[in-house]
């Protein structure tokens, strides 16, 4: 008995070090967010959309996506860009649409 509490320990003690670790990607399309939004965006927030980014689009998308905010690479396509509203919605950001 005293094994498998053992055991049962390390895995959670594996699963929250790895839940709780950080993308080093994320982080660099985080921080560009919070920068590029002059104050209204929290970093947060920022990481919010990075993460929610990373898990809708698909490798070659969150590549492009990435280079793009990061690395100032081409504008990926509208597809992609069109995922950023949603995943601004989805962490509470408010979106003016006052043009």
């Amino acid at each position: 008995m005293k094994n498998f509490v053992k055991i049962l320990f390390l895995m959670l003690m594996t699963l929250f070090i790895v839940s709780c670790s950080s993308d080093p990607e994320v982080d660099a399309v985080a921080e560009k967010i919070a920068a590029d939004s002059d104050g209204m965006v929290s970093e947060g927030d920022a990481k919010c959309v990075a993460k929610a980014m990373k898990k809708e689009l698909s490798d070659e998308n969150w590549t492009a996506y990435h280079a793009h905010m990061v690395e100032d690479g081409e504008m990926p396509s509208l597809d992609v860009m069109a995922a950023v509203v949603p995943a601004m919605m989805g962490c509470g950001i408010e979106i003016d649409m006052d043009l």
